[in-house]
């Protein structure tokens, strides 16, 4: 990754790319009946990929379902994989649930592009690599990149590939940006479902 003087230039040379999709959003049920199944406070508090700690509100979502079940269940998953009990697969994953929610038109960093993680100076290993356990004052790379894209106000959130399912696409929004952006919204309309509807802005 390019140092944050450098990166700051890049970001400026980097085509916002126009994105409409149906995305995907494991959570709780808890947060179906709080009404807030979109909500970026928890990065915030805890840190994410691409939100360093205590940074700005950040909403994860995926393309298809699979990969948002696997990037929210994936510390059980992976427990469930490696103990040597055979009746470990026996043990409950976490209940979720995945509704879907609209993003339009909305402005993207997307580093699902090659040419655009060269002008980065990043690469899909180090975009999918740890973010957490780095020192403290350090921040990981895609912290590093995430607080720059926010700061540079340009995009309103970044797409990625998943680090936790191979061929998934997951995307980043920032949500601070998505209400001061014009026209960009993000739509979680599960009415057919029972489920809530929530809008941001």
């Amino acid at each position: 990754m390019l140092r944050p003087a450098a990166l700051r230039v890049a970001l400026a040379r980097v085509p916002a790319a126009e994105y409409r999709r149906t995305l995907y959003r494991t959570i709780r049920p808890a947060f179906l009946v709080s009404r807030t199944p979109l909500s970026g406070v928890g990065a915030r508090l805890r840190g994410g990929r691409f939100t360093p700690k205590g940074g700005f509100d950040t909403i994860y979502l995926a393309e298809d379902p699979l990969t948002a079940y696997v990037e929210f269940q994936h510390e059980a998953l992976t427990l469930r994989r490696d103990m040597d009990d055979e009746h470990g697969v026996r043990l409950p994953a976490i209940a979720t649930v995945t509704p879907h929610a609209a993003f339009d038109p909305g402005r993207v960093l997307d580093l699902t592009r090659r040419e655009v993680r060269r002008t980065l100076g990043t690469d899909s290993t180090e975009l999918t690599g740890p973010w957490r356990g780095f020192p403290i004052r350090r921040l990981p790379p895609t912290q590093l990149l995430g607080r720059e894209v926010f700061y540079s106000g340009l995009f309103s959130g970044i797409r990625y590939p998943s680090a936790r399912h191979h061929g998934g696409v997951c995307l980043a929004v920032f949500e601070d940006l998505l209400r001061a952006a014009s026209g960009d919204f993000l739509d979680l309309d599960d009415a057919s479902n029972g489920g809530p509807v929530q809008r941001i802005p």
